[in-house]
């Protein structure tokens, strides 16, 4: 599937398949309050969340923390120190989460719009995380981006193939991913700490606008 695939005949197709909840909404602008408000972008990898997080930092007054990014450095730095891989992975996920929590609260101290683009695709985890930053806020939203499986595969796989990653291995990934995503999306996103949560299919995270209010 080349990645010019056109994601309009999904995106009208899941219009009637997610039905908006009390809470849920869908719009092509997104309004954020200003000030301490806290905005978790939530999708598998490769729906386009950094994208769409860079281009609000050019439009708003917000920080941005790119949990992938403190996750890869802190990961780099134990294989570096002769870790093993899987030792590695999971201090590394422990030490970014709790890094994570360390910046956001700090910019929201600071009164700062803060974005955190991140999987939160754990309900568990997101509660856990939601509980450490409860004083920091006076509000939460959710943006959750939803993308036809085939094309997000394709778009990963052509970023990591020349590194050895086999196709089959990008696919239990994103299958895994996008299960949680469902899973969440029917249990309610709005039962496990949101106040309010956009809900953006198919190409519709690429004209969406945002604006502080």
């Amino acid at each position: 599937m080349p990645l010019n695939y056109d994601l309009s005949k999904f995106e009208q197709e899941r219009k009637e398949e997610y039905p908006l909840k009390e809470g849920n909404y869908r719009s092509s602008q997104i309004e954020i309050p200003k000030g301490a408000t806290l905005v978790i972008l939530i999708a598998p990898q490769g729906s386009g969340k950094s994208t769409l997080a860079r281009k609000w930092k050019e439009k708003i007054d917000c920080n941005c923390i790119v949990v992938d990014e403190i996750f890869r450095k802190e990961c780099e730095d134990f294989l570096e120190e002769g870790l093993e891989e899987e030792y590695a992975i999971d201090l590394a996920e422990e030490i970014s989460t709790m890094e994570c929590i360390k910046r956001a609260k700090e910019s929201l101290k600071n009164e700062k719009i803060t974005i955190i683009d991140g999987l939160f695709l754990d309900i568990q985890g997101r509660l856990s995380f939601l509980d450490c930053l409860k004083q920091s806020y006076r509000q939460v939203i959710g943006i959750t981006i939803i993308k036809e499986k085939d094309w997000i595969k394709q778009k990963l796989f052509s970023r990591v193939k020349e590194q050895g990653v086999t196709y089959q291995e990008i696919d239990e990934v994103v299958e895994r991913d996008y299960n949680s995503l469902m899973f969440q999306y029917e249990s309610d996103l709005l039962q496990i700490g949101l106040k309010r949560n956009y809900l953006l299919i198919g190409r519709e995270d690429e004209t969406v606008t945002i604006e502080e209010i």
